[in-house]
């Protein structure tokens, strides 16, 4: 949750350098700052506004992917996070929170591959680890789920309790 928040933050502030050559600042400034207020509805509003005026960044279409996830509308924020791979297909991040909302509305396959995606441009991104794990072990595949916390072990992270026992009996 923090790396993802780290991550909504860099793209707020990326988002702001770049509209700032195209006029946008003070609007892209306001969407930001209702994102980060938790007011999305708002934030969306004026990340549309801007995409209106024919302003594009995969840094906007990814903060207006969130926004939209964080509103549940999964379906525009999927939308969102492929506009924005579209425009930066190494954006670990937008594949991230593109498996996160696939995950949401119970489309494995899809988040499975978009956090495998993620990983490839971030072997170190923790949180894709810890998902791609979680998402094997709920489908009793231990040595992926394995795997991954290995790797997040290997990483300086701990391996949640919950998932221990299963790591001792399938790491023999």
């Amino acid at each position: 949750m923090i790396r993802r928040i780290i991550i909504s933050l860099s793209a707020l502030f990326i988002s702001t350098v770049a509209c700032k050559a195209d006029g946008n600042e003070s609007l892209f400034e306001l969407a930001n700052e209702k994102y980060s207020e938790g007011l999305y509805a708002e934030a969306i509003e004026s990340y549309e506004e801007i995409l209106s005026s024919g302003y594009s960044s995969s840094a906007l279409y990814y903060n207006l992917g969130n926004a939209y996830s964080f509103m549940g509308m999964y379906d525009k924020a999927i939308r969102n996070y492929r506009k924005a791979l579209e425009i930066n297909p190494d954006f670990a991040g937008a594949f991230y929170n593109l498996g996160s909302t696939y995950a949401k509305k119970d489309m494995l396959d899809e988040a499975i591959r978009a956090y495998q995606r993620a990983l490839q441009i971030n072997p170190y991104f923790i949180e894709a680890h810890y998902k791609l794990g979680t998402i094997y072990y709920h489908r009793k595949q231990y040595n992926l789920s394995a795997r991954h916390f290995k790797i997040m072990e290997r990483l300086g992270y701990p391996i949640p309790l919950e998932f221990r026992e299963m790591l001792r009996e399938h790491s023999k």
